[in-house]
């Protein structure tokens, strides 16, 4: 299935941090116990989409069986060809994925979106470049609520 939403308001207050039950529920698994799959979120930055950290994320979704959210922010206005290519490698890999974008700032936007969807299980960034004091910030809030979090480097 195929959902796609978009939110272009930019005058949005900044998330309030809380705890999310999602994590709690990932604290209180077995191991070897089956559970059921979760909700994994892909980070991309619009600007710097790349094409080597796509299908880590797949290979993620399929080992893990999650399903994939993918917030894109500041999507470029021209057709995305490489995101589009994406898009059919998740659906012939048979990964559910819901694709949303928004025009606010990477961090502040990750941590609204976990906020607003309390199914998700793990975060995943998607980069091109070394990892900056915004993206280790983010990442560390995003520990600090329960999340595990990848950041994949092109």
């Amino acid at each position: 299935m195929v959902r796609t939403q978009t939110d272009t308001s930019t005058n949005q207050a900044a998330p309030v941090i809380t705890p999310s039950r999602a994590p709690e529920a990932a604290a209180r698994r077995v191991p070897g116990q089956k559970t059921k799959p979760g909700v994994a979120l892909l980070v991309l930055d619009g600007k710097r989409l790349e094409k080597a950290v796509l299908p880590s994320a797949v290979q993620i979704c399929r080992q893990g069986g999650h399903r994939l959210d993918i917030l894109m922010a500041s999507p470029p206005k021209e057709p995305l060809h490489l995101l589009g290519k994406f898009l059919q490698l998740l659906e012939s890999a048979g990964i559910d994925y819901r694709l949303s974008s928004v025009e606010g700032g990477l961090v502040e936007e990750t941590l609204r979106y976990v906020q607003k969807h309390r199914q998700i299980t793990m975060v995943l960034i998607g980069s091109n470049q070394k990892p900056s004091r915004e993206l280790d910030a983010a990442s560390q809030q995003l520990r600090e609520m329960g999340y595990p979090v990848g950041v994949l480097v092109a």
